[in-house]
C-alpha cells in the first residue's frame, strides 16, 4: 500500500511542475567509471565521444543561397536521455552522478534542445566548457520549464561537458531528454574559420557599437529593461533576434512581445522553444570579461504578423517575473515623425547596445528590394541615419523609440557599416491596422477594447500583487529539521525554494495571488544518518510485540525495505546498511508530509496518505503554518541528526 502511495505522490509531483525536460542532442560520450574518486578537468579529455551525424554543410550553405536570413545554426536530430547514454557514478553519499559529451565535429557552437527537461529538488545539471573546463552554469529545479521544452546555449566549439547530480532520494526522479543539436556554422563567416566568439554571441559585435550604459544610453535606464535577445527556433535551424515588451491599453502586463517578421519569414517556427533573455547586458560602458547571465523565459505563441510591415507580435507562455524588474513599452502611432530616436538592441546576440540619430527621423519614400525577393513599397519604412553605434544580424526587430521614449518601429535591414550605416525600421502607425483580420495587425491585441488611442505610456511590470507561505518542519518528537529544501510550484510557472533554519522555519514571501499551489518539502541526506543497531533493537521489539510502535511516523520510518509492513525483512536490509553491504534502501532517505490530518488510517500507516503537499488554491492571502512533518527512513527510535 505504501508503495503505491509513494509512486502517487511522486506522479502528482510531476504534474504540479510540469517537468518533463528535452534532453537536445548532440554528441553524449560514454565515459569511463569516476567511482567516488573527484573528476577534474583533465579527466574529460579521456571520453571518447559518440559523434552525431555528418553535418551537411554544402547542402546547408546552398539552402542560405536560396533562402538567405539570419541562421547561423541547422539541426542534427538526437535521441539521447539519461538511461541510453553517458555514465552513471554512484558516490559513497548515495547520491549518484551522471556525465556525457555533446559533439558534433567542425562546429563553431552548439544548441542544445531538450524536450524533456526536470530537475527533482537537491539535484543539479552543470554545464563546462569543453575547451578550458570552466564551469559555465548550474542548472536547478527552478529552471524547470513549464511545457519541458529548454534550450542551452549557443555554446562555443564543437562539444559540451554535461554533469547531472541527484541525491539518493530523488532514486532517478529527473528526466533529461535531448532530442536536437543545432551546429553552428555562421553562413557569412564560415570560411574565414574564425572561433564562434567572433561571430556570434557575447563578445562579437563590432567595436563600433556601445553598450547601453555607457553615457549615450542616459535616459534610457527605464525603457531598456523592455529589450531582450530571441534566440529564434525553427525547424530548420537557429537564428538570433531582438525584441521587446510592449504596453496595451488595458496596461494588465499582458506578455506582449514585437520583434520583425522576417526573423521567422521562410522557415517553420517552432514558437515553444524560443528563447527570450532580459538583461543581458554590462552593468558599466566597458565590456566585460566574464558573460552576463541573463534571466530567460522559453516558449511563445505568435498572435499576428505581417510580411510588408515586418512586425511579429508574440505572447509569451508565462508571466513576465516580477524579479525581471521588466518594463512595457508605450507607443505612439500618430503621423508625426521622431525629432530625434534612439534603438536598442543586440547585433549579433552580443550584449545590449544603443544607437543613436539626433536628427529627425524621415520617412523613405522609395521602395526596398530586400535579400530574400521581398519589395515592400515606398513610404513603409523610417529611415535611421546612425550618429552613434551601428546594428548587425541579430538587430533585426529592436525598437524605434522616439525622443518621448515610445515604440514607434522595429528594426527590418539596412546598411551595417560603422560609419555612415543607415537603418529602416517597419512603421508602426501603418502596422496598427494594415491587414484585414486580427492576425495580420497590431490594433485588435494592443487595443482590444477598441478605446482609439495613438499614443499610450509604458509601463512597469504590474504584476498580480503577492503574499507568503510560511511553516514548521519537524520530526513526529518535535525535532526542527534544519536544511530541508521547501518548495512551491504554481500553475502559472512561478516556482520558487526556500531552505529551513535550526528551528525548521521557513518563509516565501512574494507569492503571485490568484493562483494555484503545491507545496513540497525534500532533504538530502545520508542514509546512515539516525541509524544503528539500537534501531534493530526497536523494531525487533515491535516485531516480538514487547513494545509496539504508537506512532504512525515511527511506524513508517521503521519500513526500511518499502515493503507496507514490519518484518525481519527490514531488519536485513538495514543490518546491510549498517555493514556498509548496501549503500540505500528501498524507501526513500527522508518523506514529509503535511502534519495536519495526513492519514487515511492512523492505526494503519501502511493504508497511504490523505495527500503529501499542501494544495492552495487561489491564493489570496498570506498562510501560516504549513507544517510539514520528517520521516526519517530507518530511524526507528528518533536518534537522527536533524541538522546535518
Amino acid at each position: 500500500m505504501r508503495v503505491k502511495f509513494l509512486q502517487g505522490l511522486l506522479y502528482l509531483c510531476l504534474l504540479g511542475t510540469g517537468q518533463m525536460l528535452a534532453q537536445d542532442a548532440g554528441t553524449l560520450l560514454q565515459k569511463p567509471a569516476a567511482q567516488s574518486q573527484p573528476f577534474g578537468p583533465g579527466d574529460w579529455a579521456k571520453i571518447k565521444a559518440e559523434k552525431l551525424a555528418k553535418f551537411p554543410l554544402e547542402k546547408i550553405l546552398q539552402e542560405d543561397l536560396v533562402k538567405p536570413g539570419n541562421r547561423f545554426a541547422a539541426p542534427i536530430h538526437a535521441d539521447f536521455h539519461l538511461d541510453n547514454s553517458g555514465y552513471w557514478t554512484a558516490l559513497n553519499d548515495g547520491s549518484s552522478v551522471w556525465r556525457a559529451v555533446v559533439n558534433s565535429p567542425s562546429a563553431l557552437g552548439l544548441v542544445l534542445f531538450f524536450d524533456q527537461f526536470y530537475l527533482p529538488p537537491g539535484a543539479e545539471l552543470k554545464l563546462y566548457s569543453a575547451q578550458n573546463g570552466d564551469l559555465l552554469r548550474t542548472y536547478t529545479g527552478l529552471d524547470n520549464p513549464v511545457g519541458g521544452a529548454y534550450m542551452i546555449g549557443p555554446l562555443n566549439g564543437a562539444s559540451a561537458w554535461l554533469e547531472y547530480h541527484e541525491p539518493a532520494e530523488m532514486n532517478r526522479q529527473g528526466r533529461l531528454h535531448l532530442f536536437r543539436v543545432d551546429h553552428v556554422y555562421d553562413q557569412q563567416r564560415y570560411k574565414e574559420a574564425s572561433m564562434l566568439t567572433e561571430t556570434l554571441g557575447f563578445g562579437s559585435s563590432d567595436a563600433c557599437n556601445i553598450n547601453i550604459n555607457c553615457s549615450e544610453g542616459k535616459g534610457l535606464d527605464t525603457v531598456k529593461r523592455a529589450v531582450c535577445r530571441i534566440v529564434v527556433v525553427v525547424e530548420e535551424g537557429t537564428g538570433v533576434c531582438t525584441g521587446s515588451l510592449v504596453n496595451n491599453t488595458r496596461e494588465d502586463g499582458r506578455p506582449l512581445m514585437i520583434t520583425a517578421f522576417h526573423c521567422m519569414d521562410g522557415y517553420k517556427p517552432l514558437y515553444n522553444l524560443w528563447r527570450f533573455d532580459f538583461g543581458y547586458e554590462t552593468t558599466g560602458c566597458e565590456n566585460p570579461k566574464k558573460e552576463p547571465v541573463p534571466r530567460s523565459i522559453i516558449g511563445a505563441k505568435m498572435l499576428a504578423g505581417r510580411q510588408m510591415n515586418d512586425f511579429l507580435l508574440l505572447e509569451l507562455t508565462s508571466p513576465v517575473p516580477q524579479s525581471f524588474g521588466a518594463y512595457y513599452l508605450g507607443w505612439n502611432r500618430a503621423k508625426g515623425l521622431a525629432k530625434s530616436a534612439s534603438h536598442i538592441h543586440h547585433p549579433r546576440g552580443d550584449i545590449k547596445k544603443v544607437s543613436l540619430d539626433k536628427d529627425e527621423v524621415k520617412v523613405n519614400v522609395n521602395a526596398i528590394q530586400w535579400n530574400n525577393d521581398l519589395q515592400t513599397p515606398p513610404e513603409h519604412h523610417y529611415r535611421f541615419t546612425f550618429d552613434t553605434g551601428n546594428f548587425d544580424v541579430g538587430s533585426s526587430g529592436g525598437p524605434l523609440l522616439n525622443e518621448k521614449k515610445q515604440f514607434i518601429g522595429q528594426l527590418h535591414g539596412g546598411r551595417d557599416t560603422c560609419i555612415g550605416a543607415i537603418g529602416f525600421f517597419a512603421r508602426f502607425d501603418l502596422g496598427w491596422d494594415a491587414g484585414d483580420s486580427p492576425s495580420t495587425r497590431l490594433k485588435d491585441w494592443l487595443d482590444p477594447d477598441g478605446k482609439g488611442v495613438e499614443s499610450l505610456r509604458g509601463i512597469e511590470n504590474p504584476g498580480k500583487g503577492g503574499g507568503s507561505v510560511s511553516g514548521i518542519v519537524e520530526t513526529d518528537d518535535g525535532i526542527a529539521i534544519s536544511r530541508a529544501r521547501v518548495r512551491i510550484v504554481g500553475n502559472n510557472g512561478f516556482v520558487v525554494s526556500t531552505v529551513t533554519d535550526v528551528e525548521g522555519y521557513y518563509i516565501i514571501d512574494n507569492i503571485p495571488f490568484g493562483d494555484n499551489y503545491e507545496v513540497t518539502v525534500t532533504k538530502s541526506d545520508n542514509y546512515l544518518n539516525g541509524v544503528s543497531t539500537g534501531d534493530l533493537i526497536r523494531i525487533q521489539k515491535h516485531i516480538l510485540n514487547i513494545e509496539p510502535f504508537k506512532s504512525p511516523f515511527h511506524m513508517l520510518a521503521a519500513d526500511a525495505n518499502n515493503s507496507g509492513s514490519i518484518s525481519t525483512a527490514d531488519l536485513i536490509a538495514l543490518r546491510k546498511l549498517i555493514l556498509n553491504i548496501d549503500r540505500v534502501l528501498a524507501a526513500p532517505v527522508w518523506l514529509f508530509v503535511p502534519a495536519n490530518d495526513s492519514f487515511v488510517d492512523s492505526q494503519n500507516p501502511f493504508g497511504g496518505l490523505k495527500t503529501g503537499v499542501y494544495n492552495v488554491n487561489n491564493f489570496s492571502t498570506d498562510r501560516r503554518n504549513f507544517d510539514f512533518i520528517g520521516i526519517k527512513f530507518g530511524d526507528a527510535n528518533g536518534s537522527v541528526d536533524t541538522q546535518f
